[in-house]
């Protein structure tokens, strides 16, 4: 239990800043809901897709493929969030 509860708080702060954040600073304030809410989406089909991938590759592949898989992802993950390390908004955006 107690392991689980950290990797529970660890990942709470990536999933709001991905979730929240950066939904506020991509979207204006009347579209961080929308953009929120994208994201997320994305987010939990992703994660019910996951479990499908993982099984396909382990079956047909084998266990070494999976894990291959999900260091694939999470590179890919890391360089997309690269990508918006330094994102600044324009200046001329209305928050409204």
């Amino acid at each position: 239990m107690i392991v689980l509860g950290l990797i529970g708080f660890c990942l709470y702060g990536p999933h709001l800043l991905m979730g929240a954040t950066l939904a506020m600073d991509l979207g204006s304030r009347k579209a961080s809901s929308t953009a929120s809410g994208l994201i997320d989406g994305l987010g939990y089909l992703g994660a019910s897709v996951a479990g499908t991938g993982t099984a396909y590759m382990k079956e047909n592949f084998g266990w070494d493929a999976a894990f291959y898989l999900w260091i694939g992802g999470a590179v890919m993950a890391g360089i997309i969030m690269l990508a918006l390390w330094n994102y600044k908004a324009g200046e001329d955006r209305e928050y409204m």
